[in-house]
């Protein structure tokens, strides 16, 4: 018999075992092809940019269609998985907990970055899905990631 899945029982990716480096701030992962996920959570920030494909993205019983040009933060500790994907191509950057609360004092007081960046819903309130990001503004962020 299956036990029902908990919360708890869902996997917790952690920095030690997904950065190359567990000391590094930040760990930039591309996936060509992004295939379905399990429901999990991190122990870090992940900012991500959907650069094609499909796929759906469940986010606290909240699902929404990818596209390409999305971009959105996934806080430590918060809940998400990929269904349904077919070529889905994605960049990860992923932030350490501590050095994206000294980021947050910064980009917290920029204009754009709300309006740019999708934070998930809390419990009970679905997706506020900002536009996608233009071709030129995808690749001007593209650039500044192969920077990092």
């Amino acid at each position: 018999m299956k036990k029902k899945e908990n919360v708890r029982m869902r996997p917790l990716w952690r920095v030690a075992h997904v950065f190359g480096d567990p000391s590094a701030p930040a760990q930039i992962v591309r996936s060509k092809r992004q295939s379905a996920t399990r429901l999990h959570q991190h122990e870090f920030t992940e900012m991500v940019f959907i650069l094609g494909g499909k796929g759906m993205h469940l986010v606290n019983e909240s699902c929404r269609e990818l596209e390409a040009g999305d971009c959105f933060v996934i806080d430590t500790g918060g809940m998400h998985a990929y269904q349904h994907t077919h070529a889905l191509e994605l960049i990860n950057v992923l932030i350490r907990h501590d050095v994206m609360e000294r980021l947050r004092r910064v980009t917290g007081k920029l204009d754009g970055y709300v309006s740019l960046v999708a934070s998930p819903p809390a419990a009970g309130r679905d997706w506020v899905k900002p536009r996608p990001l233009t071709p030129h503004e995808l690749s001007d962020c593209l650039r500044v990631i192969e920077e990092i």
